[in-house]
Formats: structure tokens, sequence, C-alpha cells
């Protein structure tokens, strides 16, 4: 069951995709941006759908091919850091 008040300031409970954007925040698969904001309406990013993937996933360590060490790449890049080294 969704939050009865709005995960993100731009979702409110009556947006007709509000339960599933909460079902994804609940679940710890979207975080949304650092203003408050999800954005329902703005495009998704490779980045952001390689995080998403990743999340759904259970967050695996991820090894590089051939490397034999962990990365979680540069947590200077968005996203990076929570999807595990997948986003360049």
């Amino acid at each position: 069951m969704p939050p009865v008040s709005p995960t993100f300031t731009d979702v409110p409970t009556s947006h007709p995709l509000y339960t599933e954007i909460a079902w994804l925040a609940s679940s710890g698969i979207a975080d949304g941006f650092p203003d408050g904001t999800f954005r329902p309406g703005g495009q998704i990013t490779r980045q952001a759908a390689s995080a998403f993937f990743y999340r759904v996933d259970g967050e695996p360590l991820f090894i590089p091919p051939g490397s034999g060490e962990t990365t979680t790449g540069s947590s200077s890049l968005p996203f990076t850091r929570r999807s595990g080294g997948l986003c360049p």
C-alpha cells in the first residue's frame, strides 16, 4: 500500500502513477532527485535505468571482467555508487 502522503513534491496522490512511483521509492529502487522531486515527466537516462535494474537485482557485487577485483566505480559520477559500477 502506498504512503498516504506524497514521497516526492512533484508526485501528488492524484498522479496517475502515484502508486507505482511510491512503490519504487519505498522499495529503494528509485531515490528521486536531491531537491525532493521525482520528475515523472522527464526522460530516463541509461544511468538511471542501469541503477534501477541493479537495485531490483539486490545490488550484487560487480566484478569487472578479467580484473579479479571489485569496484564501485567513481563515486563522483551520478548513480555509480548505487549501481555497483555499472554506470560509467
